[in-house]
């Protein structure tokens, strides 16, 4: 396998990987912070809770209709929140269910699920 060193160690290629990475951090910062005041997450947790616990929860999934008629967020806004979301790589598409979303492996553990011991949002917030 042969690898270019030059376009690896370019500084422009390593000052736009380094940019990419950090806005994609600041982006996943910035759609928690906005879901948790919008109670999304807390919407999500809520979720968990009504579903009889027989294994463990790790995923969590909702129909973009019901979120937005549940917790009364305007269509339109909520549309470009989870596509942030989605782009931050919080939440998936799930393609068992029309117009539904779900949480990518781990999230449910670290940034919904309160009483878990792997929750983070707290240090997040």
């Amino acid at each position: 396998m042969y690898i270019s060193h030059k376009e690896e160690l370019s500084l422009d290629a390593q000052l736009k990987k380094y940019a990419i990475r950090s806005f994609r951090g600041f982006n996943s910062v910035l759609v928690f912070g906005l879901g948790r005041r919008l109670v999304i997450f807390d919407y999500l947790a809520d979720q968990k809770e009504k579903i009889k616990i027989v294994d463990k929860i790790t995923k969590v999934s909702f129909n973009f209709d019901d979120i937005t008629r549940d917790l009364k967020l305007d269509p339109n806004y909520f549309e470009g929140w989870l596509h942030m979301a989605l782009e931050s790589g919080i939440f998936e598409l799930d393609e068992s269910y029309e117009r539904s979303v779900k949480t990518t492996p781990f999230i449910f553990d670290i940034l919904i699920d309160k009483s878990g011991d792997f929750y983070i949002g707290n240090l997040i917030a």
